[in-house]
């Protein structure tokens, strides 16, 4: 069992969005067998942004990406991928969609090339903030996710929402904290330390309050996005 994520890492540029794709991707690493063959589709082989690593794990990873600074295994755009059909024993394609145009396209190759019945891990966001790399699209629901899953020909979809309204106010609050540490003024260390402080306990007030919530439909319209895990 892999020691658990900090759902409080204050790290400024670790938002709560990314907490809750590394928790989602721990949390799926039992559906690949030991030593299978996985290609991460738009993952970086070095500097990677968040607390999971999935190199830590015994498979056997290949990297797709458009930027050569990544250092990829396939420099190559994921709408045409240079392998034979049925070839891989696991996909993930994480923050990657957002990115594309046509998501649609991306994951008609990803079933191309996974093996049937091999598993498919996708993260998505939602309520979050525009982030261009290069560029920055679109937000889907998760009815568009199931749906376009389903007209690919993926099954066991199962969609599951990456925290829900009081995880979204954290985020913004996190992610204030970062825009307000460029400013001139917390350059002075008391002030910076106050803000921290005060958000770092805000964030945790929003986190206790998210684990004891019940099923209410208006918190739960809210999400800073999904982790959708699906077959061929």
């Amino acid at each position: 069992m892999k020691k658990p994520l900090n759902p409080y890492y204050f790290k400024m540029h670790y938002s709560i969005s990314r907490y809750f794709v590394d928790e989602f991707l721990l949390q799926n690493m039992n559906l690949f067998k030991k030593n299978s063959l996985i290609l991460d589709l738009g993952g970086m082989k070095n500097n990677k942004r968040g607390q999971f690593n999935i190199e830590s794990f015994p498979f056997i990873i290949k990297y797709l990406n458009i930027d050569p600074k990544t250092k990829p295994d396939f420099l190559d755009d994921a709408e045409n991928i240079p392998v034979k059909n049925d070839y891989f024993d696991g996909i993930i394609c994480s923050q990657l969609l957002e990115h594309v145009i046509n998501p649609k396209k991306i994951l008609k190759e990803a079933y191309r090339i996974l093996k049937p019945s091999k598993p498919l891990l996708v993260t998505v966001p939602f309520l979050f903030r525009i982030h261009p790399d290069p560029n920055d699209y679109a937000r889907y629901t998760d009815q568009y996710w199931e749906e376009t899953f389903k007209e690919i020909g993926f099954e066991n979809i199962k969609i599951k929402r990456l925290g829900t309204y009081f995880s979204v106010l954290a985020d913004m609050i996190k992610n204030g904290t970062r825009y307000l540490s460029k400013n001139k003024i917390f350059k002075i260390k008391l002030f910076w330390l106050i803000i921290v402080f005060l958000s770092g306990n805000l964030i945790r007030l929003l986190f206790a309050i998210e684990k004891n919530k019940t099923n209410n439909k208006f918190l739960n319209s809210y999400t800073t996005g999904f982790g959708i895990s699906a077959r061929k």
